[in-house]
Parts: C-alpha cells; sequence; structure tokens
C-alpha cells in the first residue's frame, strides 16, 4: 500500500457520502503527513478532491521524476 511519512517539506508551488473506501491513505494522516503514490495515479487526484470536499481537509500534491506523486496534507 502507501507508506505514510512525516517531516518532508512541502514545496514551493509556483503558481500562474458514504462510499467505497479510497486505496489511498487520507483519512489516517495528520497535518504534514505525505506519501508517495506510484500506482492507480489517475484516481488520485479526484480521490483527493472528494475527500477533501467532504471533509475540509486539504491536500497539497507534486510530481517526483520518475518515482509518482507526493501528497502532503497541509489542513
Amino acid at each position: 500500500m502507501f507508506e505514510i511519512e512525516k517531516g518532508i517539506p512541502v514545496p514551493v508551488v509556483k503558481r500562474g457520502g458514504p462510499g467505497r473506501p479510497s486505496i489511498f491513505p487520507l483519512e489516517q494522516m495528520q497535518v504534514g503527513d505525505s506519501f508517495l503514490a506510484t500506482t492507480n495515479l489517475s484516481s488520485l487526484k479526484p480521490a483527493l478532491w472528494k475527500y477533501s470536499k467532504k471533509t475540509g481537509v486539504k491536500f497539497q500534491s507534486k510530481g517526483v521524476p520518475g518515482e509518482g506523486i507526493r501528497v502532503w496534507r497541509i489542513a
């Protein structure tokens, strides 16, 4: 599955109801936690959006070249 990690800084961003359980560990995360998603990437952003809308929890994600997508809980 996915390992929740602590202490990985969030990168600076440059700007221009009940259902099936998520395969991502969103409910277990605390502010500052992150995980690296290497599979099911096409379902990651919709899962983050839905969970955020339902709970008010905020996430930030950033692609990690050659590895996948890292997701941080920021609020």
